[in-house]
């Protein structure tokens, strides 16, 4: 009994191999069967005014938390070009904390998915390579970037993102195998990092949940080892 554990090893990264995404799309074609999407923006626009609140700071390069799940909400917009990916407004770290998560690729993404709206996904699309290209790996200087609980719910929010983009319209974007590398960047990481303590506590929770989405969604990484 206990935490079901994926173990790995040593990680090559070979830049010809893309992902498969066939769980995805079998997911998205359950999800949206009977076009209910179509009338849903209408039909629910007052439920969805904080997402399109937070979109639209996200696409002025600006960001807050004012979702019910935030566990620290924030009402005042900061710039993510000034505070973006390792530094936080003011003496506080849990702002930062709630920027490595990276809740605000859901919001695009829905955005998105609600609106058709392009805008949405390539803000989606160039936020997520920054944050690749500047702190995607973890070292020395960015351990508030990568505490294991916030990697765990970043790989989540990572992976429920991409339900909401159409395969098709992914493809378009050019990123896969920087976002397969990065994905199997993350997914070490946790496994590396998990301690025995976790299993007891909500970090063990939320690392554990990071891994067993790439498992439910990309499971050939999680089964990529040497």
């Amino acid at each position: 009994m206990g935490i079901i554990f994926f173990q790995l090893t040593e990680i090559k990264f070979e830049s010809e191999n893309t992902m498969n995404l066939q769980k995805i799309e079998n997911y998205q074609l359950k999800f949206y069967q009977q076009d209910w999407l179509s009338g849903y923006l209408e039909k629910h626009s007052k439920l969805l005014e904080p997402l399109f609140e937070r979109t639209y700071f996200l696409l002025k390069d600006q960001i807050i938390y004012n979702d019910a799940m935030d566990m620290e909400a924030c009402s005042i917009p900061y710039s993510l070009k000034e505070y973006t990916w390792n530094r936080y407004p003011g003496d506080d770290p849990e702002w930062l904390f709630m920027l490595s998560r990276q809740s605000f690729l859901l919001d695009l993404s829905q955005a998105y998915a609600l609106t058709k709206e392009k805008c949405y996904l390539q803000k989606w699309r160039s936020l997520l390579l920054d944050f690749i290209q500047e702190e995607g790996e973890p070292n020395s200087t960015n351990r508030n970037v990568w505490r294991p609980l916030d990697v765990g719910i970043r790989v989540m929010n990572w992976l429920k993102s991409l339900t909401y983009i159409s395969i098709a319209d992914y493809k378009q974007l050019g990123i896969d195998k920087v976002l397969r590398n990065a994905l199997l960047v993350h997914l070490e990481y946790l496994e590396r990092s998990y301690i025995d303590k976790y299993r007891l506590s909500n970090w063990g929770v939320l690392v554990t949940g990071g891994m067993a989405a790439m498992d439910l969604f990309l499971p050939e990484l999680v089964n990529r080892v040497n």
